[in-house]
């Protein structure tokens, strides 16, 4: 079905490229038979001229003529799914512009790996969250344009207090079908179980884009504020094995995964609860106080090797005095621990485009403790519109590896292994109705970003200390001066 904002006929009303209102009532006039008998040149021109001067106007004419009306309008329909193209006037310049968008489709089952046609049309991403079609599209503003937009769009309903939004959200993290990348590396600790990694929420812990210590990005944004409301634009998505629970005495304990998913639904329904993947330890947010809306990066740790779903710890937004680089740490039962900080803060324009670089270095634990290792160096570094806006020296990530935990030995190759990250993009959580645009998104995982970073590593400890988080339930080393100058140069162009 064409979108309802397409015409079944295309020429019924078009601005000419001096910006003049052309008459096309003559087009149901205009027969294939009487195409046939100009000559190629004749045709052509008559065809431009008919399109008011307009060459993709006069091609698109042409396959019209060539095809046949009924069987070009069913092509059009099979070939370019839920595609819509505009015809606008540009006000400023009094020309005539050229818009084109593609629906961004719903994949079946992430759970399995998705077909090319259930993609972004460059193949980087996948749909997550709202399923309603016209909430997220890809967009091309100009013919000449070769930049790529995401454009999202939410709608907040209200009962009272409550607000709901389907998060819409486009991921880095799947598998392909029918191409090269293997379906699933779930790892040791699975022993080969795929359908028990489906049941723990791993059946993607070794998607290509899973970054396990460091992480690079960079996009531009648009913000558009229909309503005062707060929302997560871009965020670091944690992964887990998902193994590890808490048994009848609150111990936490390792799932032996030769017992198989049956045991495992079993202890589940017996009311057992297993272990989750944490919150997003990177956000980039927009919020709103006193009426205005902010930009806003936060950061969390989570030191716990057993996460309860239940627990977030989180910190209040009051707009620009909101105090930055000051965490809050929060502890609960069964070893609950984590802390969260603003790093960024500052006001939103309503239109128009800024551009976010971030470079993340994440925390790495010790093996079966809830403590980060001595020797990891884990900071935050981000540019604004390419001025230096962020770099702190902060605990960041979740305590997402598998451990050796009291009595329960789990002697497999791998399991001490990290899982990693991966970043999804759009609008989440929201509290407000608002669209998002996202132009040419860059994500890059550990290799690449290790390289980018790699004369950061091998800058010498020296100088001026830089000035770290306050408040975290484990502090972060300090960085000096020299790494923020070098990684200044580095993400500069």
């Amino acid at each position: 079905m064409i979108a309802s904002n397409v015409s079944a006929n295309p020429l019924a009303s078009f601005q000419t490229v001096n910006g003049t209102q052309s008459n096309a009532t003559d087009f149901s006039t205009f027969s294939t038979r009487a195409v046939k008998l100009q000559s190629p040149e004749a045709l052509e021109q008559s065809l431009l001229q008919i399109a008011g001067g307009n060459e993709s106007r006069a091609a698109l004419l042409k396959e019209i003529g060539e095809n046949g009306g009924k069987s070009w309008f069913k092509d059009f329909v099979l070939r370019d799914r839920r595609l819509s193209v505009q015809n606008q006037t540009d006000q400023a310049g009094d020309r005539a512009s050229f818009t084109k968008f593609v629906f961004i489709p719903v994949p079946d089952d992430l759970d399995h790996p998705v077909s090319s046609d259930q993609l972004t049309p460059d193949g980087q991403y996948v749909r997550v969250g709202d399923s309603y079609l016209k909430h997220l599209r890809q967009e091309r503003e100009s013919q000449s344009s070769s930049d790529t937009v995401y454009s999202f769009k939410t709608h907040v309903k209200r009962w009272g207090n409550v607000h709901h939004a389907s998060n819409i959200e486009l991921s880095n993290c799947f598998y392909r079908k029918n191409d090269n990348d293997p379906e699933s590396t779930v790892g040791a600790a699975f022993g080969g179980n795929l359908e028990l990694a489906r049941r723990a929420g791993a059946y993607l812990n070794g998607c290509s884009e899973l970054g396990q210590f460091s992480y690079y990005g960079q996009f531009d944004v648009s913000v558009r504020i229909k309503e005062p409301g707060s929302a997560t634009i871009f965020r670091m998505v944690p992964h887990s094995e998902g193994l590890e629970y808490l048994n009848q005495n609150n111990k936490v304990r390792v799932f032996d995964a030769s017992r198989g998913e049956r045991r495992f639904d079993q202890l589940k329904a017996e009311g057992l609860h297993f272990g989750q993947a944490g919150a997003a330890p990177l956000t980039m947010n927009i919020e709103s106080h006193g009426g205005r809306s902010f930009f806003t990066i936060k950061v969390s740790c989570d030191y716990a090797l057993y996460k309860d779903a239940e627990n977030k710890c989180d910190i209040p937004f009051v707009g620009a005095e909101t105090p930055v680089n000051a965490a809050v740490c929060c502890t609960g039962e069964n070893g609950q621990m984590q802390d969260t900080r603003h790093l960024f803060i500052a006001p939103v324009a309503h239109e128009g485009w800024f551009n976010v670089k971030f470079f993340v270095d994440f925390s790495q634990f010790s093996k079966g403790r809830t403590d980060v290792r001595s020797d990891s160096e884990s900071y935050v570094y981000v540019r604004i519109d390419d001025n230096s806006a962020v770099f702190s020296a902060t605990r960041i990530g979740n305590n997402n590896q598998l451990h050796d935990i009291g009595d329960k030995h789990i002697g497999m190759i791998g399991v001490a292994d990290p899982v990693g990250y991966h970043a999804q993009f759009g609008i989440a959580n929201a509290t407000g109705n608002m669209v998002v645009k996202f132009r040419n998104p860059e994500l890059k995982i550990d290799a690449y970003a290790y390289q980018l970073m790699r004369p950061v590593f091998e800058t010498p400890e020296l100088g001026r200390r830089y000035p770290s988080v306050s408040g975290e339930c484990q502090p972060a080393p300090q960085i000096n001066d020299e790494y923020l100058k070098v990684l200044e140069g580095l993400l500069k162009g």
